[in-house]
């Protein structure tokens, strides 16, 4: 059976003047990058002679795996008779995992931009992936990592990058330049983004402001029919005559109230005739509304 405890990392503690210290775990290719950036600084900073180099690294690792490999006299005799260069490249092919640069150099040139990133930060990321595989046979050089990131780009990114006049015509050697460029046409996308979004907001709190407030329990105030109140109109139905004369006087019954509501709907009534166990609601409601002379709120005791 096959265990689910995920195995340690193995992590490097770096020091100031001092040379690092590998720890215990499974040796990551970070973790390999990590220590030999750190004793390059060291051999710098000390002056460190490079038929030395490797001797003084020895001591540097709390890796019972690694230990193993270094402690035997012959073992030791060897590779301190390396290069550093020569050390690590043997030490990456003993302690890292097989294919290890194909599967670096496959997600180097499958990195895609994020939606939420700019173009410098996600660059800077696939940039420093690749720094694992310099020195070794998988390593890009500076065209074959250019046209990765020109593969990588969001769709918004790659349609203004192709329109531009500047960067694309960038010599291929001089990348640098080229990726200054590319990040000049990010942010000029992303500010236009930026005030597209604060357009849109702008818009939405206007439309906002300017909506009628919708309730459905708002008096309907019915429009005045051409001819109401002459003299010999018989056309008109009673019932229309009785919401007239209830709302002739232009004064609407108050709107409901929060305690109304509360007791109208848990005692199922009805928001328009304002009755307790109505049978029907607001929609289909037979009645008007109540007259606003008189009106007094809807309590629990009603």
């Amino acid at each position: 059976m096959s265990s689910s405890v995920k195995p340690k990392i193995a992590v490097v503690e770096s020091h100031s003047n001092k040379l690092p210290t590998l720890h215990e775990g499974e040796i990551s290719p970070l973790a390999a990058n990590d220590f030999e950036i750190s004793c390059l600084n060291y051999f710098a900073a000390k002056d460190i002679a490079a038929d030395r180099q490797v001797a003084v690294i020895l001591g540097c690792f709390r890796s019972q795996a690694v230990n193993n490999w270094t402690r035997p006299a012959v073992s030791r005799t060897r590779l301190i008779a390396l290069t550093f260069a020569a050390f690590m490249a043997e030490f990456r092919t003993k302690f890292l995992r097989p294919h290890w640069e194909k599967t670096t150099r496959a997600q180097v040139l499958g990195s895609r931009m994020p939606e939420n990133e700019s173009f410098s930060d996600w660059a800077t990321n696939v940039e420093a992936l690749h720094s694992l595989l310099i020195g070794t046979s998988a390593e890009l050089d500076m065209n074959q990592l250019r046209y990765t990131l020109e593969a990588g780009m969001l769709p918004t990114l790659a349609t203004l990058y192709g329109a531009d006049d500047t960067a694309p015509a960038i010599e291929k050697d001089k990348f640098d330049d080229w990726r200054a460029a590319v990040v000049v046409i990010d942010e000029r996308r992303s500010f236009a983004l930026e005030e597209n979004r604060k357009a849109i907001e702008r818009e939405l709190n206007l439309q906002k402001r300017k909506a009628p407030e919708a309730s459905d329990d708002r008096p309907y105030k019915e429009k005045k029919v051409f001819g109401e109140g002459r003299k010999g109109s018989s056309s008109k139905p009673a019932s229309t005559a009785s919401a007239t004369s209830s709302t002739s006087s232009g004064r609407r019954c108050p709107v409901l109230t929060a305690d109304e509501r509360k007791w109208l709907d848990k005692y199922e009534g009805c928001n328009k005739c304002r009755t307790f166990f109505a049978g029907h609601e607001h929609a289909d409601c037979p009645n008007d509304f109540p007259a606003a002379e008189g009106y007094k709120p809807r309590t629990e005791a009603d």
